[in-house]
């Protein structure tokens, strides 16, 4: 008896499974941005930043857009 090959391969799965996880990291990551604290402290006294999280070493905010 002849062995068939399967349709798909492993490594055609895993072909597909990495491409897929590429494109979502192009297009669906959200976009950081570091700024300077004198530029994030004159956007924050304009009302431009929202969601504000406080680390050790880090402050993180939404900009928001109009």
């Amino acid at each position: 008896m002849e062995k068939k090959q399967p349709i798909f391969s492993f490594w055609v799965l895993l072909t597909i499974i990495f491409i897929s996880f590429a494109i979502q990291n192009l297009f669906l990551a959200p976009n950081l941005e570091n700024l300077p604290y004198s530029d994030f402290k004159i956007l924050l006294e304009a009302g431009k930043v929202s969601d504000l999280a406080l680390g050790e070493q880090t402050i993180s905010g939404k900009l928001q857009t109009e």
